[in-house]
């Protein structure tokens, strides 16, 4: 499991006295330099700067200006023309581990201090692996040294700092089912917990490239593209194609430009809206955690949009205002097809119901009544205020039963029964 006090290490400022003259501190941490407009990191973009997308531009990079982000570094104490040293690594100070195990990331004068703002650059690249450059798949921290005498390693301040170039793992349990020009995507959310993820997004593609309905700017991960222009992964010595066609491919790169959707990661299905039915879709899912690296894909299934019935365009033809994709009640009672009760009822029904014979008759039946329902209740103000108390109870059920294990109100259910018989056979 990731450690948040990875985090809280990352963002602190840890001062350490120099021997004979001063202090340095951090003063703030930038992605862009300010001269070329940059302004300094909030707490959650200076995550979103130490992660594999950043890494492997930082590595492609390498002899370039870094692309995670810079310290901007202060000096208070004594001027006396003395060389300061920045090397990344662990365990720089122990004259016993060479330097050549740790990054040399500059040097400056003392004194520059005096007349600029000095801006020291720190490629994840070298946090990952100090001697050599090359990213990994891991979360770890490293150590940023300013030495004052390097054959003696006096330490004039250090820092650590944490980073993350692990995707979470991918979701599993994908599942979608199609209903008017929509698909209804689930999928199972367990990883949640363990790679700290902050958000589900889901791909879409229809005969093998990104779907209408997708948008890079959907997509909540930093990829290599955003930060260098260069496709670039772990696996790869190449650089690879921006957005091909075929990408979706279970364990395989996510691509943004496939991005039709996403949710945070306390969601677990959503409803993707604007298809064209009878065309079949393919849909896979990633999740992306606190630091904005994405999982590979899961697996990819297929589902094809289709037209539900014509109940909804029969009830508007007879005058009925009520427009939420056939939820004619619950938009009625609510006064909006997007209101999010009436969405976990559009979702209960195409999740829960649409998928068994069972929950298709049951659906069949509201949409024979469920018109003459709401035009009945539209008119009558006392009856909407009473609804909208008494379908509170339907909304939590109907949430309870996206977000949690269907066995779960089941088995609650099965330990009260058995308890209460329990008592009977007691009191006989």
């Amino acid at each position: 499991m990731k450690n948040s006090l990875n985090l809280l290490l990352f963002l602190s400022i840890c001062v350490v006295s120099s021997t004979g003259w001063g202090n340095f501190s951090i003063k703030a941490r930038y992605g862009t330099l300010p001269s070329a407009g940059g302004t300094a990191l909030t707490a959650v973009q200076i995550a979103q700067h130490t992660n594999l997308a950043r890494c492997l531009c930082d590595q492609w990079s390498e002899e370039n200006d870094p692309y995670s982000y810079y310290f901007e570094m202060q000096y208070t104490g004594t001027f006396d023309s003395s060389d300061v040293y920045f090397y990344l690594g662990n365990d720089c100070a122990n004259t016993a581990v060479a330097l050549t195990e740790c990054a040399e990331i500059g040097a400056l004068n003392i004194n520059s201090f005096q007349d600029r703002t000095n801006y020291i650059p720190i490629p994840v690249n070298h946090l990952v692996d100090p001697a050599g450059g090359v990213c990994r798949s891991q979360a770890s921290s490293s150590t940023y040294y300013i030495f004052s005498n390097l054959e003696n390693r006096t330490v004039a301040f250090s820092q650590g700092v944490s980073y993350d170039t692990k995707a979470p793992a991918a979701p599993t349990g994908v599942r979608a089912v199609g209903g008017e020009g929509s698909l209804s995507v689930s999928w199972d959310a367990g990883a949640v917990t363990e790679d700290r993820v902050s958000y589900f997004n889901v791909l879409c593609a229809q005969d093998g490239a990104p779907a209408p309905v997708s948008s890079d700017d959907t997509a909540d991960w930093v990829d290599t593209e955003d930060v260098c222009g260069k496709v670039l992964s772990l696996d790869a010595t190449e650089e690879g194609e921006s957005c091909p066609d075929g990408a979706l491919t279970a364990g395989g790169r996510a691509h943004p430009c496939y991005v039709c959707a996403s949710v945070a990661s306390t969601a677990s299905s959503v409803r993707i809206t604007g298809l064209t039915n009878g065309v079949a879709y393919q849909v896979a899912v990633v999740a992306v955690d606190d630091y904005r690296n994405a999982s590979p894909l899961s697996e990819v299934v297929d589902a094809t949009p289709v037209p539900t019935t014509d109940f909804a365009e029969h009830y508007r033809n007879l005058g009925g205002a009520a427009d939420g994709d056939y939820c004619f009640l619950a938009t009625t009672v609510y006064g909006d097809r997007d209101h999010p009760f009436v969405r976990v009822l559009r979702s209960f029904r195409d999740v829960a119901l649409l998928t068994n014979p069972p929950g298709r008759a049951f659906v069949r039946w509201y949409y024979r009544n469920g018109p003459a329902w709401a035009a009945w209740v539209e008119g009558n103000p006392l009856a909407l205020v009473i609804l909208r108390v008494l379908m509170l109870p339907l909304v939590l059920f109907a949430f309870l039963t996206l977000t949690l294990p269907l066995w779960l109100p089941f088995a609650w259910w099965a330990v009260r029964q058995r308890r209460r018989l329990r008592r009977e056979v007691s009191h006989a």
